[in-house]
């Protein structure tokens, strides 16, 4: 049927920004909650594997096509020095420490002025989930400084007088770092029985290095990274980008991403009635030819949901590489007061809607990330009740504003929405970009 995008605006400014994400932003509620990336069960966290460890494996971009990548025998740090113009800069894994920051620098970056979506998307969660769920993909720039030789007094000498005529030697301080100036954020989508696909989900530059080699440090080590934690098994990495973001899709064709699909965002403003009530856990609906049963969704729901998912969206490409497994799992762990499920009176899964709710200093957005209803008795109202079911659950949550969004193609997802009362904005208009590596990785 449909799915509007798994929170997925990939960012960017000009130079090096962008927010490849699934606009991954997470309900404010739940934010106690420890959340797990692949493989997504709070047990089985996948840890980083790539700090202070020798791998025999290491990928890199050939001199052919930056998409091709050969294997070498490379030890693989958690550091990496990159020399820019003559300057050197340290790509490193992001820390707890550096959240804050990151944070700070993505407010400033991804404003109402460059693209709507992406700054109705970006909060403090993406950051957290991110490092919490797939640290291994989450780096961070930094310029190194000039170190000096210290003095005896502790600060460090510019002339020849300063220095004593017989000072201890002491070896040179460790070189200065400058604040942060770039981040990157990361994943990977895993399927069973399958290659897996990178996803590049925020990019972003201070103004003052843009341009200068910076973003594209970054992603390239993003994805350098994932073809070693999946073993060269990666089938292909995308991200996105709003269409009125010129530098970024610049950027992006730079980097040998192609196969542009158009996405549209669409949005539905919301007023709270005086006087309303909690919406109930249950409502049925008579619908014709048959009844269903709206509820909020529940730990056996979940498979039927997987599968289900995986039927309708089949025909369109972007959906059907994103939707997976720990998509259901994520958003059952974090929002599962924003997702529903509508059953028949056998106890037959009709359709289903997952959604959380995201928070702005002046705003509280819903957000209706997947939505589909078994082919078999679609048109009979049964995407009208679940959306019903889910605006009321955001309402109560205070939320302003309605968000949705879904391939262009989708025709039919659209005229869907568009009959519910939603509208395009002018800049929702965006890309998904794909980079095929068809395997061509050379050990």
């Amino acid at each position: 049927f449909f799915r509007c995008s798994p929170c997925s605006c990939l960012p960017f400014i000009p130079g090096c920004v962008v927010h490849l994400s699934k606009m991954l932003g997470k309900s404010k509620q739940r934010r106690t909650m420890p959340v797990a990336q692949p493989p997504r069960m709070m047990t089985q966290i996948k840890r980083p594997r790539l700090t202070n460890q020798t791998f025999r494996k290491n990928v890199c971009p050939t001199e052919e096509h930056s998409s091709e990548f050969a294997v070498k025998d490379q030890k693989n740090d958690d550091e990496k020095m990159v020399d820019i113009d003559g300057h050197q800069f340290l790509i490193r894994s992001m820390r707890l420490m550096d959240v804050a920051e990151c944070f700070s620098l993505g407010q400033n970056i991804f404003t109402s002025q460059l693209a709507s979506t992406l700054y109705r998307t970006w909060d403090d969660y993406n950051l957290v989930d991110a490092l919490y769920t797939a640290p291994e993909f989450c780096l961070v720039a930094q310029k190194v400084l000039h170190a000096h030789a210290p003095t005896p007094n502790g600060k460090p000498s510019r002339a020849k007088k300063d220095i004593p005529r017989s000072p201890p030697k002491k070896p040179l301080h460790a070189p200065q770092r400058s604040h942060v100036i770039g981040f990157a954020l990361g994943s990977i989508q895993r399927k069973a029985n399958a290659p897996s696909t990178g996803y590049v989900r925020w990019v972003g530059v201070r103004p003052s290095y843009q341009r200068k080699g910076i973003g594209t440090a970054l992603v390239t080590e993003v994805i350098r990274r994932m073809f070693i934690e999946e073993e060269g098994k990666v089938a292909q990495i995308i991200a996105d980008t709003p269409m009125v973001n010129a530098p970024a899709l610049a950027f992006f064709r730079h980097l040998h991403f192609g196969n542009p699909e158009p996405h549209v965002y669409m949005h539905m403003n919301l007023q709270k009635p005086a006087g309303t009530i909690p919406p109930p856990s249950e409502v049925v609906v008579q619908l014709a030819p048959t009844t269903v049963k709206t509820r909020e969704i529940r730990y056996d729901d979940l498979y039927n949901i997987f599968k289900l998912g995986t039927e309708v969206y089949a025909e369109h490409s972007t959906l059907q590489r994103i939707w997976s497994e720990d998509e259901v799992t994520s958003f059952f762990l974090t929002d599962s007061e924003y997702c529903m499920v509508a059953e028949t009176k056998e106890g037959e899964l009709a359709g289903f809607v997952l959604g959380q709710v995201m928070n702005r200093p002046r705003w509280h957005y819903g957000y209706l990330a997947w939505m589909g209803v078994n082919p078999h008795i679609q048109r009979g109202g049964v995407g009208r009740a679940l959306f019903e079911a889910f605006r009321a659950k955001v309402i109560e949550e205070g939320a302003n504003m309605l968000l949705v969004d879904t391939q262009k193609s989708n025709a039919p997802a659209i005229a869907f929405f568009q009959k519910l009362g939603f509208k395009e904005d002018e800049d929702s208009a965006h890309c998904y970009f794909t980079m095929e590596t068809k395997g061509n990785v050379q050990i």
